[in-house]
């Protein structure tokens, strides 16, 4: 019996592995992310001043106003927002108040300064 070179397999070797390689499909694309149909609800305060204030304005001006609102009108404190809102407004902390007013419509502006008006 005559012995063979292993060398002698390789090219079939190679064959067999590239015809195993051609005939493996290649791997589905992921799905894509579930997108929801309802849109994310934002706060707003046109909407509902009083938890719009709970949530972005207590923090720091108190939850009865205690803290630089109380006793100030609506046309005050509207006015005071739209100072802000335009950069024309403001003491030593008016960087937190700028980009809080940045965020209000004229309809949260207003809104928010009767809320604040009754605290």
């Amino acid at each position: 019996m005559r012995k063979v070179s292993a060398l002698a397999f390789v090219p079939v070797l190679a064959v067999l592995l590239a015809a195993c390689a051609a005939q493996t499909p290649p791997p589905p694309p992921a799905p894509a992310p579930a997108v929801s149909a309802a849109p994310a609800q934002t706060l707003s305060a046109a909407a509902d001043p009083k938890a719009y204030y709970a949530a972005r304005c207590a923090g720091c001006h108190g939850a009865d106003g205690s803290k630089g609102l109380q006793g100030k009108s609506a046309d005050y404190v509207a006015n005071a927002l739209n100072g802000y809102k335009a950069k024309t407004y403001g003491g030593a902390k008016k960087e937190i108040m700028e980009a809080r007013a940045a965020q209000l419509s004229s309809a949260d502006i207003q809104a928010l300064a009767k809320f604040a008006a009754g605290l």
